[in-house]
């Protein structure tokens, strides 16, 4: 890596943590340059202003996460399988990734921008999130089979998926209700397999006659 390609993902980084502590008007240039060890001229030579920045650091987390985490397997697969990679894959980015020491700011930015999210982070779902809920649309209509109307489709896309959301967004009702301990214990490749079967299991009962939308 060069010395600029390190300038910047120093301040990448930097901005992750404060950006993860702090809102983004409470967030301030100065705090991340001083916590990245750079100066200021650094932010406005490869950023240009603190909302490039905001913008910049919240497309390097969807890239990186979606890299690592792809939602489609290699080769032919049953829509069972692909669905069941899609939900894998979900569970790794939202609660796995969490558990990466040093990630934290990052995912809990991305966290705070999916409950809430501002117009960049909207734009940039077009761009990085609109292709993968078309794949997922697309491979639970095909389990639902012909018949099936989109409303029921949309259905149990966010069934399935919300799954995935419920560990990282209730942590805290989690601890409330006094389950967190119990809920620490279980792995990321336990959780995967539970959503994927829970998920296929639903579908399949709405697909052999069950009603979802009255």
């Amino acid at each position: 890596m060069t010395e600029i390609k390190a300038t910047k993902q120093k301040i990448l980084d930097a901005a992750g943590m404060v950006f993860g502590e702090k809102s983004y008007n409470e967030a301030t240039i100065r705090e991340i340059c001083s916590l990245a060890e750079v100066n200021l001229a650094s932010v406005n030579y490869h950023f240009g202003s603190k909302e490039m920045l905001y913008r910049a650091l919240l497309e390097d987390i969807l890239t990186t996460i979606i890299e690592r985490h792809p939602v489609v397997p290699p080769g032919d697969h049953s829509a069972e399988e692909r669905l069941a990679f899609f939900l894998r894959a979900y569970v790794n980015r939202l609660v796995g990734e969490a558990q990466i020491h040093g990630n934290e700011g990052r995912i809990a930015l991305l966290s705070r921008e999916l409950l809430h999210p501002s117009p960049i982070m909207t734009e940039l779902m077009v761009k990085h999130i609109y292709p993968q809920r078309d794949i997922v649309m697309s491979t639970v209509a095909e389990l639902l089979g012909d018949s099936a109307t989109r409303r029921q489709v949309l259905l149990c896309v966010m069934s399935s998926v919300s799954q995935c959301f419920y560990m990282i967004f209730f942590g805290d009702t989690i601890k409330a209700i006094g389950l967190a301990g119990e809920a620490k214990e279980i792995d990321m490749d336990t959780l995967a397999r539970h959503t994927a079967t829970f998920a296929l299991a639903g579908i399949k009962a709405i697909r052999e006659g069950g009603k979802i939308d009255g």
